[in-house]
């Protein structure tokens, strides 16, 4: 326990050593605009049978402190040396608090299996950042394959709790149990990512809680609470230009027409809906292949709804439905 003054950043070896802290504060506030801590592993500690040593390595029991919000990365993962295998890899960091950088936890080139457990972000520009480079400027190779985050709060941030910039296809990243509270353009801004949020909860003042930026993006969210705080002048608290698919839970939003705006591809199931906004539209779907069962609320909708997957032709709303053809697609209700 303690307060240690980093006057410069400091370079762990994933491969090499686990470090356990007791609530220590690393004191970065003398940092310029670079990492407080890289996080790496270079390819020369790979061992024949083990290619991964840092599946042994753990973080866990910091408090990481910066120079502001306008400078600095608290976290940086990225590989040092060469080799495919070289990168900060099967990882655990856990039990840390990051507040007062630019940049909370910055992924880099062969960077994958990396694991966040119980874990604060706040008074930051953006929480978590995949981006386009790593911080050389080099475009960002082998990255983001299954990024997990559990039980952790990102909030106070000025313009995005979890950024993915990056189109790599293959990232996907989940959070579980996470609160998301930034009041910056987005708490969600994803390119190309596959993103699912179990039982998480949004709040803060961001314009919008998630933003589905392009047709390469897939977004899932499975129950959990939504409270929109933000810019209700803006179509969409949850806007959607790829693929969505929204399970359960439950969104408030007063003020704001069209909670849910989507122009690609959108489920929406057994949504329970918080709204006075009885003669706007929950949801606003204007392209292809949407398809909801009865969401609970106020339901109004505008858009259009794929042939035979509205409302009334489900099984348990009193409608019978004889299937006389062979490969037919229908809904059988909910519960």
């Amino acid at each position: 326990a303690g307060t240690y003054k980093c006057d410069s950043g400091l370079t762990i070896q994933c491969s090499w050593v686990s470090c356990l802290g007791q609530r220590a504060k690393l004191d970065f506030s003398a940092l310029g605009d670079v990492a407080a801590i890289t996080f790496t592993a270079g390819s020369g500690n790979l061992v024949a049978g083990n290619p991964w040593n840092q599946a042994t390595f753990v973080f866990e029991g910091f408090i990481l402190y910066g120079p502001s919000t306008t400078t600095g990365t608290a976290m940086y993962l990225n590989e040092r040396t060469g080799g495919s295998l070289g990168g900060p890899a099967h990882t655990i960091f856990r039990d840390f608090q990051i507040t007062n950088f630019k940049t909370g936890i910055y992924f880099g080139n062969h960077t994958y299996i990396n694991f966040f457990d119980h874990f604060d972000i706040w008074n930051v520009t953006t929480g978590i950042w995949f981006p386009v480079n790593d911080l050389a400027g080099n475009a960002i190779i082998d990255s983001g394959e299954n990024i997990s985050f559990y039980n952790g709060t990102i909030f106070g941030t000025s313009l995005y709790d979890f950024y993915c910039e990056n189109t790599l296809a293959y990232s996907d990243f989940t959070f579980t149990a996470c609160s998301f509270d930034g009041g910056g353009d987005a708490q969600i801004y994803n390119n190309s990512g596959v993103i699912t949020l179990l039982g998480c909860h949004f709040e803060g003042s961001a314009k919008r809680a998630i933003y589905n930026a392009t047709t390469n993006g897939f977004i899932t969210l499975i129950n959990g609470y939504m409270i929109d705080n933000g810019d209700d002048s803006l179509t969409g608290y949850i806007y959607n230009a790829g693929y969505m698919s929204i399970y359960g839970g439950r969104v408030a939003s007063y003020g704001r027409a069209g909670i849910v705006y989507s122009n690609e591809r959108l489920i929406c199931y057994g949504v329970h809906f918080q709204s006075d906004q009885t003669a706007s539209n929950q949801i606003i779907a204007t392209g292809n292949y949407n398809y909801w069962l009865p969401n609970y609320g106020t339901q109004v909708v505008s858009g259009s709804v794929t042939a035979g997957t509205f409302a009334a032709p489900v099984v348990g709303l009193g409608t019978n439905i004889t299937l006389s053809t062979v490969n037919v697609w229908v809904n059988l209700g909910v519960g």
